[in-house]
């Protein structure tokens, strides 16, 4: 077992700057006495690769820098280990970091981290063979995400932008659960882990990342309009008005879709899909609080 502290660093995950992140990390663990070893990912795919390579070398505390994207990658690896995954929000949404109340300010991330010997275990979401976090997303919300990764700016602005091209475009698709013969049309359907999109952005203000369970919410709102006050709603915390037409607790369930819509999880793009199977896998990943 190595208790050594190991940080990894995507130089080109989210917004913020990363100068002074190897310095903080150098500062912070030399203050407490901690021993350390930073690595920087080389290409696009190489986290997944150095995670199970420091893994297998025993380390036991890998702490990550980067957004959602980049946290889902490393924990993606750390389902049903014995290792805790530290995360330093270095990204644009910064939904499970928030949720976990971990400070959005990367210094003091740190600072919590390496002072911290709380660990807590949570439950993670899996569709079709990716794991998520936070959410994930079919229609709509995966749509956005779809714009937003042509457009070279990050931030906020930046899915408002994204979000502006796909409400254009984007039309009703007809769903079904588990082949029932009841079907409805929706925007979009979310099925959520934990309660954060990002940017303070909730669709699942009761979502639990320890229920063991999965929050479920399909917007059957039947006009574009009525998707946007849905958007407002959630940006700006007002009481919901717009209809949902769906929530539900779920442990297990299969989407079918008539027709080939995009996919998302923790705001990654995973192509175009006409089926999706949800499921928890509780008690599986470790996280430094």
């Amino acid at each position: 077992m190595n208790e050594k502290l190991v940080f990894i660093i995507n130089p080109i995950s989210g917004i913020r700057s990363k100068d002074m992140l190897e310095s903080n990390i150098q500062s912070i663990c030399e203050r407490n006495q901690k021993d350390y070893e930073i690595f920087y990912t080389q290409y696009a795919k190489h986290l997944p690769l150095l995670v199970e390579e420091l893994v297998k070398k025993g380390y036991k505390k890998i702490i990550v820098a980067g957004g959602d994207g980049t946290i889902n990658e490393a924990g993606s690896v750390l389902i049903h280990q014995d290792v805790a995954l530290g995360i330093i929000p270095q990204g644009s949404g910064n939904g499970l970091a928030r949720h976990l109340k971990i400070s959005l300010d990367p210094k003091k991330a740190i600072e919590q981290i390496v002072e911290s010997n709380k660990t807590i275990t949570i439950d993670v979401g899996k569709v079709n063979e990716y794991y998520f976090f936070s959410n994930a997303g079919l229609g709509f919300d995966a749509d956005v995400i779809k714009h937003y990764e042509t457009i070279p700016d990050r931030g906020l602005k930046t899915y408002f932008r994204a979000s502006f091209k796909s409400l254009a475009h984007f039309k009703r698709f007809e769903i079904s659960l588990n082949n029932e013969k009841k079907k409805f049309k929706t925007f979009l359907v979310n099925v959520a882990n934990g309660s954060q999109y990002g940017y303070g952005y909730t669709v699942a203000p009761v979502a639990s990342l320890q229920d063991g369970v999965l929050d479920l919410v399909a917007g059957t709102m039947k006009s574009k309009f009525g998707l946007l006050c849905f958007g407002a709603e959630l940006l700006f915390k007002i009481k919901k008005t717009t209809k949902l037409g769906l929530r539900k607790a779920i442990k297990d369930i299969t989407i079918h879709a008539s027709e080939k819509v995009p996919l998302q999880t923790d705001g990654e793009l995973k192509g175009n899909v006409d089926q999706a199977h949800f499921e928890v896998v509780p008690n599986s990943l470790k996280i430094i609080i």
